[in-house]
């Protein structure tokens, strides 16, 4: 099974909150919010993650990279992460 990680959303709505973190990262209980989604998704028996991302993507592709989440959401060796940059 593939995931698709929606991430890419501007977060106009949030306007203060999210003009230097994209909505993706914003703490919710002291965890970014995207870590909720790669919890979500460890018990499933995933061969692809796609993570799609436009609004501050370097701020996003950063933390997936040390998320201690994606690690433990990447349980099989043969499960890759993929993190989707639009082509500007």
């Amino acid at each position: 099974m593939d995931v698709l990680i929606l991430a890419a959303g501007l977060g106009t709505r949030m306007e203060d909150l999210t003009r230097d973190l994209p909505k993706p990262l914003l703490p919710v209980k002291g965890k970014p919010l995207i870590d909720y989604a790669f919890d979500l998704i460890k018990p499933l028996q995933t061969e692809n993650i796609y993570v799609n991302t436009h609004y501050h993507a370097d701020l996003v592709q950063s933390h997936i990279r040390i998320s201690l989440s994606v690690k433990k959401a990447l349980q099989s060796p043969l499960v890759k992460l993929r993190v989707l940059i639009p082509q500007v």
